[in-house]
């Protein structure tokens, strides 16, 4: 399971429809002289379902928005250890076949070697309990190696030093402000797509 992008949430989960000045429209009608009065049970049952689906529509872009910024994010970290760990050479000058050199050094990223740590990077969407925006949330990181925290965080007593890989890209996107830029350029995309039913 990645790891959660700490704080993602704080940015972007309330962005729908209430940071665009968005809202469903009530449904009204008028009297025999043209006035706008208030209408029936059935307008009340209409009101409520163009509501929901309005805000169906606004969880599946925040899904897909959210989805894309994942991608984008899984992408930064993949490149931050795509350099290659040097390869030992032999008194002839030929690589030494499944030896490495040494490490990057700390606090420098993993350097890239067989690639395990590199393919294991991914992101998902996922909504905790309750299925709203509010509780959707996005996870980015290593899901399968077991060496992933360790290389991230270092080891207890320090065998190992921290080599930070994915916690610098995080920082780097909450501290740019990148994360609503995407979400605002996502968002205005998809409004162009909003139903005729809800307008």
């Amino acid at each position: 399971m990645p790891a959660p992008v700490a704080g993602i949430m704080t940015a972007a989960a309330r962005f729908g429809g209430r940071m665009l000045g968005l809202s469903a429209k009530a449904a009204t009608q008028r009297d025999a002289k043209g006035r706008f009065v208030k209408g029936p049970v059935k307008a009340k049952v209409r009101t409520t379902l163009h509501a929901k689906a309005f805000v169906k529509f606004m969880s599946e872009g925040m899904e897909l928005a959210l989805d894309k910024i994942g991608t984008d994010m899984a992408e930064d970290i993949k490149e931050s250890i795509e350099i290659r760990a040097p390869r030992p050479r032999d008194a002839g000058g030929r690589f030494v076949a499944k030896k490495y050199g040494r490490g990057s050094i700390p606090p420098a990223p993993p350097h890239y070697r067989e690639g395990t740590l590199f393919r294991s990077i991914k992101h998902q969407v996922v909504y905790q309990q309750g299925g709203t925006t509010d509780n959707l949330v996005l996870r980015v990181g290593s899901d399968n190696v077991k060496y992933s925290l360790p290389l991230e965080k270092g080891t207890k007593g320090g065998s190992l030093k921290a080599r930070p890989y994915i916690q610098p890209v995080l920082n780097e996107w909450a501290q740019s402000g990148r994360i609503l830029k995407e979400m605002k350029t996502f968002y205005k995309e998809w409004m162009n797509k909003v139903p005729p039913a809800l307008k």
